[in-house]
């Protein structure tokens, strides 16, 4: 996504309509990502960019047409299909990916259940044209003895999108809800004066997870295996992040370079993040929207005293941005991560460097994906790199930042105990990595696999 398009603000937290708090993220994260800030990019722009993106590769989005049924054969997936004009139309496919939603289809199909529960306050959006102090391009959480609202800057300027939270017992209620009943008073606490309201909409929120991701060859993703509160801005992050690790799977097995028992590392990958997540949110929520006697002290009491003393921690300061960027996933369980060497683990994340000192963005992956496309292609295919005893003890990796290669010498592949057919083989990566710089020798990790099975290297 192109930066530009989106912006960097600042996030203040407010309690009982005083500011307590002023967090600049872009502070937070550096030395953790190439792209240490916050941007704030409304989901309905991020999906027309995605769409036109597709377009461009030659997939149109048919938003008319949705799923009946399937049904799983031992080397395709039968699906029906109905078009807007009614008309149903049959097709096979090697796999379905199921993001179809909270009310996904594909997961009634495959039976799959979707444990959890649904909160009793309401959430309510409103874009709107207004002014005041908090209208200033900076992100602004309000906390209040019964209210929640967030308050998310649009476009610049006089434009914004407010997010809260009221209580609605049942489905009438919340279907009666307008902007002047709910959010004109809390607005009004927080000196914003609405002029115009573009758009209003009212929506419940749940907690749950799918107890499965997968089934033979169907996959559920994003909203259609996990729903959380929205606390914390992680749901749509959580739903490309799912898609990301099942794509270079799919992609890697349909095109031959892996077997099928590739794909079941998707569930047990995605599924323990998905659950501690929805933990976690839910536990925000409640404090932040509870109307209990703790959670309401917690709230207007203990937070506006103790977090401006926490967030001059820089400990602190890391964790929140770890957290929210999801910097901190590891796939430590996976059946892909083994290896160990102090304290990295296969399934780490491969830490981001400047590439000689600079601050600009590098892209710290390249090289570790041709790295491990190197090793599969002297092991023959990636299922056998994957389950390869490697030894890289001894081996050394030498960058040349001019031409951008990496060179990897002193590699052993054992099978059985016994060295085989890879011990001192060189390879030449095209691309970078950045935590060599210039021409120099740097160590390499024995026998860790990260992610995509890929070899962690020392950026030490």
């Amino acid at each position: 996504m192109p930066l530009a398009i989106g912006s960097r603000q600042p996030v203040n937290l407010w309690v009982r309509a005083r500011q307590v708090g002023h967090v600049v993220i872009g502070e937070l994260g550096k030395g953790i990502s190439a792209y240490p800030f916050m941007t704030v990019y409304p989901q309905d722009r991020h999906e027309r960019f995605l769409i036109e993106h597709l377009r461009r590769a030659g997939i149109e989005v048919e938003r008319q047409t949705a799923l009946v049924d399937f049904a799983q054969a031992p080397d395709r997936v039968r699906i029906r299909l109905k078009h807007a004009s009614g008309e149903e139309e049959t097709c096979e496919a090697a796999y379905v990916a199921g993001c179809d939603g909270a009310h996904s289809r594909v997961r009634e199909v495959l039976g799959v259940g979707f444990p959890g529960g649904t909160y009793s306050h309401v959430f309510y959006v409103a874009d709107v044209v207004a002014s005041g102090p908090v209208i200033n391009d900076e992100l602004h959480v309000a906390l209040d003895d019964a209210d929640f609202l967030g308050i998310f800057p649009l476009k610049g300027g006089r434009t914004g999108r407010l997010i809260g939270t009221v209580l609605a017992e049942d489905e009438d209620a919340r279907e009666s809800l307008r902007w002047e009943g709910v959010g004109r008073h809390v607005a009004e606490r927080m000196g914003i004066q609405v002029e115009r309201v573009n758009w209003f909409s009212t929506y419940r929120v749940h907690h749950r997870v799918a107890g499965r991701f997968q089934k033979g060859r169907v996959f559920l993703l994003g909203d259609a295996a996990h729903i959380h509160s929205p606390v914390g801005a992680q749901g749509m992050n959580t739903g490309i992040g799912d898609a990301v690790n099942l794509a270079w799977k799919l992609t890697d097995v349909i095109e031959g370079r892996a077997e099928a028992s590739l794909l079941d590392s998707y569930e047990s990958e995605r599924i323990a993040f998905a659950r501690r997540l929805v933990r976690t949110t839910d536990r925000a929520f409640v404090l932040a929207t509870s109307p209990g006697r703790l959670a309401r002290f917690v709230r207007v009491h203990v937070l506006p005293w103790i977090l401006p003393l926490l967030f001059h921690f820089r400990a602190l300061q890391r964790f929140m941005f770890r957290t929210v960027s999801q910097t901190s996933i590891s796939y430590r369980g996976s059946p892909l991560s083994v290896g160990k060497l102090g304290r990295v683990h296969g399934g780490d994340r491969l830490p981001w460097v400047g590439l000689d000192g600079s601050s600009n963005p590098t892209d710290n992956f390249a090289a570790k994906q041709a790295i491990f496309l190197a090793f599969a292609s002297r092991l023959g295919d990636l299922g056998r790199a994957a389950a390869a005893d490697i030894d890289m003890s001894t081996a050394t990796c030498v960058a040349d930042a001019a031409t951008k290669t990496v060179t990897i010498t002193g590699v052993t592949e054992r099978v059985n105990g016994a060295a085989a057919s890879i011990a001192n083989s060189e390879f030449q990566l095209n691309g970078s990595y950045p935590s060599c710089a210039g021409s120099q020798s740097c160590p390499v990790l024995p026998a860790t696999l990260i992610g995509k099975t890929d070899f962690v290297i020392n950026t030490h």
